[in-house]
């Protein structure tokens, strides 16, 4: 699973330097993914604290085609394997931002606002 604690550390690090402090990132995941993987944990030693957690009701999202992470899709499974799967969207906000401690001059109007409004 170091493969993916060094994705998720990735991830929250990369993120929390264009996001301003307050800022949400959501991560969809199997409930057993967050626990296995430690996701928390690894959120919070990057400045980020579980906000919320939410059902993810396949039927609301009929554009979402789900694959698995080694180009396998699920185009042979039966269509209720989501649903068994309990996903959630699990929401995380950011507590303290790179970008408090540097220069917003690299930054353009557009992508502030952008970061903002998350």
């Amino acid at each position: 699973d170091s493969e993916h604690e060094n994705l998720l550390l990735g991830l929250f690090s990369v993120v929390s330097s264009i996001l301003v402090e307050g800022g949400r990132v959501v991560l969809l995941l199997f409930r057993q993914q967050f626990v296995r993987w430690k996701v928390k944990a690894l959120a919070e030693a990057r400045d980020f604290v579980l906000d919320d957690v939410c059902p993810f009701v396949r039927e609301e999202f009929a554009e979402y085609v789900p694959v698995l992470g080694d180009d396998r899709d699920f185009s042979n499974r039966d269509a209720n394997f989501l649903n068994r799967r309990e996903a959630a969207f699990f929401v995380f906000k950011c507590t303290s931002s790179a970008r408090n401690n540097s220069s917003d001059s690299n930054v353009g109007p557009e992508a502030r606002s952008s970061a903002e409004a998350t």
